[in-house]
């Protein structure tokens, strides 16, 4: 091999052992990209799942007067006697129901609907049946038998 032949293996050689420990910086960077991705997914996963819990679990009270019947924290009472409670709540509604939200809740918490008509709907649990009205922004709840 002449001079100029050997000077541009060389170079070629070089440049290539440049070339491939740049490529495996690459490489690690983006390895280490890779792992701080999954990372950061993760924790967004738990917050969202974090999020769920604190929304179902303590978005809701338990009204002892009425078996533990539970209701919205963010309904508002307007009218309470001794056999039922009126409150106004802007989720509810006439057309639709209670959302999908409290209805899952009155399912973990073990009131089992026995019977709906309209917008009534009577739950009950453990021997104690509980009338559910709701319209829209109305709540009522009262004891029924």
């Amino acid at each position: 091999m002449n001079k100029k032949g050997k000077d541009r293996y060389e170079i070629t050689l070089v440049f290539g052992l440049e070339a491939l420990s740049k490529f495996k910086l690459i490489e690690k960077v983006r390895g280490d990209m890779d792992k701080k991705g999954v990372i950061a997914l993760l924790g967004i996963i738990i917050v969202i799942i974090a999020g769920y819990f604190i929304v179902t679990y303590i978005s809701f009270v338990q009204v002892q007067k009425f078996g533990g019947f539970p209701i919205p924290k963010d309904a508002e009472v307007t009218k309470e006697e001794e056999n039922i409670i009126v409150y106004n709540w802007s989720k509810a509604s006439e057309e639709n129901g209670i959302p999908k939200r409290y209805q899952i809740e009155l399912e973990k918490e073990g009131w089992d609907i026995e019977w709906r008509e309209g917008a009534a709907t009577v739950y009950k649990k453990d021997g104690i049946k509980v009338l559910l009205i709701c319209s829209t922004n109305y709540l009522s709840i009262s004891p029924t038998e």
